[in-house]
């Protein structure tokens, strides 16, 4: 019994020190705090412009305060940054943001064994479409006094100086519509490719000056100049962002890599003007889902619209009289192609690796189908040929043995007779 009253004691005597352990660790902890006057203040937002706010607490002794890597924030300023216990009131400055992108700091206010954390953040500038005439060509610069643009409409005149200025601000969209190009002034680009170097360039009149907009990842939405009649080389080349251009009425040819690599755009209007698509213009567009090609087009060069890899359909209208090697090559979404009435010749790699084509049809004007036209097309099921004399092949198929070819009534046993159409295991007229 005594040794029960002992055991009694004992774990009453360590109940006892437990909780006045744990009544000095809540009398401690509450000693140590600072409490915001409203909760909300742990986030601070704001304008670009300068203005000033308070942060209203409790301490329960001496503080400190203090902005995360100070050095590199000298457009915010706190005061005061030292008091005492009690209520107390933090005022914070900020300057007026000339950048467009936000800017943020923490703000740590401290005491023994705590610290609260306050996250600042301030926003850019108003991002506002600035509007600038320019009267005299070379002056665009003299006229704006900074490179700082986002979004810029331009009218008047422009040369190749004031291509240079452009270069170098940080656009994301332009408004071209208004501008004459005319000849005079130079500008410079680094350029990457085959090789690395470096391009001088200078403007001729109403042309799309060759590497414009070359490799200027900001760029977004363009609208062209309404009097121009040429897009030159390279003028949007690497243009990854670009997702909206408007070519206008009146442009003739789009020059050699003019969008290559343009991977944001997903579909493009090619006016009714265009005669000519230039070498890999539209190359490695891998967005573009669907492009309508005028019936003004006559030619669609080498590699035009190669490696456009989200591209569903085509339509080749009957003004187009020359394509081309490597046209479509790669563009592995395609599943729908109709070629034109003008086609006399289907040259190497046409449609090489054009994996999603089950079917094809070669019209009747068709005289020649060049080596491996139709190359890796592994999909493809059908081959509908309208011409009644087969046409000149060489080794343009990658299969025969799993693709029936349709030919023009009374024309399989000249087919069947031919060394390559002849490898065709199903012939049948139709």
């Amino acid at each position: 019994m005594r040794t029960l009253r002992l055991i009694s004691t004992t774990l009453l005597i360590v109940v006892l020190c437990l909780n006045f352990t744990s009544c000095s660790d809540d009398n401690e902890s509450k000693k140590n705090v600072i409490i915001l006057a409203d909760d909300t203040q742990r986030e601070l937002t704001f304008s670009a412009k300068e203005e000033t706010k308070e942060i209203k607490f409790t301490s329960s002794e001496s503080w400190s305060a203090y902005i995360y890597y100070s050095s590199e924030n000298d457009w915010i300023t706190v005061t005061p940054t030292e008091g005492g216990a009690g209520e107390n009131t933090i005022s914070i400055k900020v300057n007026s943001n000339s950048q467009y992108s936000y800017r943020g700091v923490t703000l740590g206010i401290r005491i023994p064994k705590q610290e609260t954390q306050i996250y600042i953040t301030q926003e850019g500038k108003e991002d506002i479409l600035y509007t600038q005439n320019i009267e005299v060509a070379g002056t665009l610069y003299e006229l704006l006094g900074t490179y700082d643009m986002h979004k810029l409409k331009l009218t008047g005149y422009l040369n190749g100086t004031d291509v240079a200025t452009i270069r170098k601000m940080p656009l994301t969209e332009i408004d071209l519509s208004d501008v004459n190009i005319v000849g005079g002034g130079t500008y410079t680009v680094h350029y990457i490719g085959l090789g690395t170097g470096e391009y001088r360039g200078s403007t001729s009149d109403n042309v799309f000056p060759s590497y414009f907009f070359y490799d200027k990842t900001t760029i977004q939405s363009v609208v062209l100049p309404n009097t121009i009649t040429m897009i030159d080389a390279r003028a949007f080349a690497y243009c990854e962002n670009l997702s909206s251009i408007v070519i206008p009425n009146g442009v003739t040819e789009i020059g050699m890599e003019a969008f290559r690599e343009c991977k944001g755009l997903t579909s493009i209007t090619i006016p009714n003007s265009v005669t000519k698509i230039g070498y890999e213009a539209f190359q490695a567009c891998e967005s573009i889902t669907s492009i309508t090609i005028p019936n003004s087009v006559t030619k669609i060069a080498n590699g035009a619209f190669r490696f456009c890899t989200n591209l569903t359909s085509i339509i080749i209208p009957n003004s187009v009289i020359d394509i081309d090697d490597y046209a479509f090559q790669n563009c592995s979404g395609l599943t729908s192609i109709v070629i034109g009435n003008g086609i006399k010749r289907l040259p190497t790699y046409v449609f090489g690796g054009c994996t999603s084509l089950s079917s094809i049809i070669i019209p009747a004007n068709v005289e020649t189908i060049e080596t491996k036209a139709f190359k890796d097309c592994s999909a493809l099921k059908e081959i509908h040929v309208k011409n009644p004399l087969p046409p000149t092949v060489y080794d343009a198929f990658s299969t025969y043995s799993h693709v029936v070819l349709y030919v023009p009534i009374g024309s399989k046993e000249a087919y069947q007779n031919h060394s390559i159409w002849g490898k065709f295991s199903t012939i049948i007229e139709e």
